[in-house]
């Protein structure tokens, strides 16, 4: 979502060797087609791979105010899960035995409202989806984490 933060976020999540980064993919929506005929996609700003624990990350920044547009995400994904998992396994993005968390990258200060926000709108009761890791910004900046071993514990 914010383009300009995306390399950093990447930078930081790549600080840990057991990860591998696409930045931003698409995952087709099944059989859905737009007005113009075409296959409509969710995107994903980072797909990030632990190879080691055998998880795939569907990863979005943002430093929006209200997270508009990141809600309005997780909520299509919500609604959604198993084709966005079927898809990202159909476009090679998943093996097999990887589970699929997601996480969000967000201002410091947006941590206590997106929780809050999830808390009332991301039921885990109505969706498969993961519960969403929420992590600031401000922690991937290079001089946060360079001088230690990054392993994220996500």
């Amino acid at each position: 979502m914010e383009k300009e933060f995306e390399s950093v976020v990447a930078a930081f999540i790549e600080s840990d060797p057991r990860f591998s980064i696409r930045s931003r993919s698409e995952i087709l929506k099944a059989g859905e087609k737009g007005k113009n005929g075409k296959s409509k996609k969710w995107y994903v700003d980072l797909l990030a791979t632990n190879w080691s624990l055998k998880k795939v990350f569907l990863c979005e920044v943002t430093y929006e105010v209200l997270f508009k547009k990141l809600a309005k995400r997780l909520l299509g994904w919500q609604k959604a899960w198993p084709s966005v998992l079927a898809q990202l396994n159909a476009n090679g993005q998943l093996p097999d035995d990887f589970d699929v968390g997601v996480v969000v990258f967000i201002p410091q200060d947006r941590l206590e409202d997106f929780i809050y926000w999830q808390g009332k709108n991301l039921s885990k009761a109505e969706s498969e989806m993961p519960v969403v890791r929420a992590i600031a910004l401000e922690d991937t900046l290079p001089w946060k984490y360079k001088n230690q071993k990054s392993r994220h514990d996500w």
